[in-house]
């Protein structure tokens, strides 16, 4: 998953988490979610891709963002259809520029669940008119 954003935005990520086979949604009753953002400290790319299609953060990154369903960053906004929905703040992202991993994890009964990783790229905004 690669989207891109702009530094400063509000932006709103709703991510729709599916069952093993990858056909019908979750049901995300009794899950706690976790939402990470990552930068490579190297100046390097955050994210590895391997020749078997899986995805590592590089030995070089740092956490720079962290969300929870325990502290409301991110939320089950539906649990029958497997539907996560997380919003950035203008807060967040006023100091992030360039790419960036995020991860979100889902948590249930000793179970934990890797549900997204993928690269957001943050560009740096246009100052607004008249600002």
């Amino acid at each position: 998953m690669e989207d891109t954003a702009y530094q400063g935005d509000s932006r709103s990520i709703v991510i729709t988490v599916l069952d093993d086979v990858g056909t019908d949604p979750l049901n995300l009753d009794g899950y706690a979610a976790t939402w990470a953002l990552y930068q490579a400290t190297d100046g390097g790319q955050p994210m590895v891709r391997h020749a078997d299609g899986g995805v590592s953060l590089s030995p070089a990154t740092r956490q720079v963002l962290a969300k929870t369903s325990a502290d409301g960053g991110i939320t089950v906004a539906d649990a029958a259809t497997g539907t996560l929905q997380l919003l950035l703040t203008p807060d967040d992202t006023a100091d992030l520029v360039g790419k960036y991993v995020h991860v979100a994890h889902l948590t249930k009964a000793g179970t934990r669940l890797t549900v997204v990783a993928g690269v957001l790229e943050f560009r740096r905004t246009v100052p607004q008119a008249g600002g």
